[in-house]
């Protein structure tokens, strides 16, 4: 294991082991981001020095992801007394504050509901997601992006030429003048679902007209996510909350029911809250509906919040389209408990027999990812990263209209 004596670190994910077919993890592989003085707020660009190493349970059990950690001795103790965790929480807290005054409480649909043509866009951004969807009437396109991760820490590769590949096709292929993302959606905020956010805020394809699906209520108080709300602010966007109430005809939000938070705070004695330590278990369930076809995505949702969904009957609502939990790990496919009584014991129950499953993330990624069972559970799985013939692409296209899958 490398040891930095001297550095502190964010726990930014921790991420389990599976064995097939075992429910209970007892090897760990731990992400941590170094959050050394020398690194600065506002100079943060291709500033990503992450750690990673594999732990048992019991030297972890004192540890959570969104805190920060001294690593001394291959031992992991408590920093969040020090003054750069301090500092960092400051800021976390004052850009998290400044957006939600930008808050919207009611949310507008999509408007489209004959005569339109939809394709949506899965990029190969190695172990993270980034998806696109397409609609387009006559005179329109609107352009919607579910998550944005644009660099795989595990193997230290960045995957921007693959989203401006993608990016560049939808521009020529619907004759776009400018191309624009009308409304983003962040399941939840863990590096590989936001990381390729600040760029295309960067290159304005993200801007002030972008409308924001964004849990401001859930801390998590890392350097890189300090520096994307900050440049968010700088937009000043209108800014959702991602809760089942806020659902439309077009948007339907499964999970959560109530506001999510990390830790409790007094702000939040008089509202109606859950604490969800996990970020993987504050992902929002996105059921995105265009017509007579819609499309699920859960983030990284796992077992014990898929078990407390009770919108999905019948089939996950019968969703064309269901993008799999947490890049294919058994974590995010067993599910117990169906609101409806039928007997379940992981997502391929659930689906809707002749749906697509799309598989977002790298096999080998990770111990489990993806886990064996997975992929002989669901019966119709494309990937985001290679074709039938396993040779690596860059995104794949759907087209809805026909069902047929293109790999770019």
């Amino acid at each position: 294991m490398i040891e930095k004596e001297n550095n502190i670190y964010f726990v930014e994910n921790i991420i389990p082991h599976y064995e097939e077919n075992v429910k209970e993890a007892y090897k760990f592989t731990v992400v941590l981001l170094n959050a050394s003085e020398k690194y600065n707020l506002l100079n943060i660009e291709n500033d990503y020095d992450f750690l990673l190493f594999e732990t048992t349970k019991d030297r972890i059990e004192n540890t959570s992801e969104g805190n920060y950690v001294k690593f001394l001795s291959n031992e992991l103790t408590n920093a969040n007394n020090t003054p750069i965790a301090r500092r960092n929480l400051i800021y976390n807290n004052f850009y998290r504050g400044r957006l939600l005054k930008n808050q919207k409480e009611h949310v507008s649909d999509f408007g489209f509901k004959r005569n339109i043509e939809i394709f949506s866009y899965h990029i190969n951004v190695g172990h993270g997601n980034c998806s696109l969807i397409v609609v387009k009437n006559k005179t329109t396109v609107k352009i919607w992006m579910i998550d944005c991760s644009d660099f795989d820490y595990k193997n230290r590769k960045y995957y921007n030429c693959n989203i401006n590949t993608c990016l560049n096709y939808i521009s020529q292929k619907f004759r776009l003048k400018r191309l624009q993302i009308d409304k983003f959606f962040l399941t939840h905020p863990h590096f590989d679902h936001y990381s390729g956010i600040e760029r295309l805020i960067n290159l304005g394809i993200i801007n002030n007209h972008t409308e924001f699906y964004l849990n401001l209520h859930y801390c998590m108080p890392s350097k890189i996510y300090n520096h994307l709300l900050r440049n968010i602010n700088i937009l000043k966007p209108t800014i959702i909350e991602p809760i089942s109430t806020f659902s439309t005809n077009n948007i339907e939000i499964w999970h959560p029911h109530f506001t999510t938070i990390r830790t409790f705070t007094s702000k939040y004695a008089t509202c109606n809250y859950q604490v969800e330590q996990r970020p993987n278990n504050s992902s929002v369930v996105y059921c995105l509906n265009f017509g007579e076809k819609s499309i699920l995505f859960p983030g990284d949702l796992e077992t014990e919040k898929w078990d407390t969904i009770t919108h999905c009957p019948p089939n996950l609502k019968a969703c064309d389209y269901f993008v799999i939990s947490h890049h294919g790990s058994l974590n995010g496919h067993i599910r117990n408990h169906c609101p409806v009584k039928r007997s379940i014991s992981n997502l391929s129950h659930c689906v809707k027999q002749d749906s697509t499953q799309i598989l977002m993330g790298r096999d080998g990624a990770y111990q489990g990812i993806y886990s064996k069972q997975v992929l002989n559970d669901f019966n119709n799985i494309v990937y985001s990263e290679k074709d039938p013939n396993s040779i690596g692409c860059q995104y794949i296209e759907i087209d809805w209209q026909t069902n047929q899958t293109t790999w770019r």
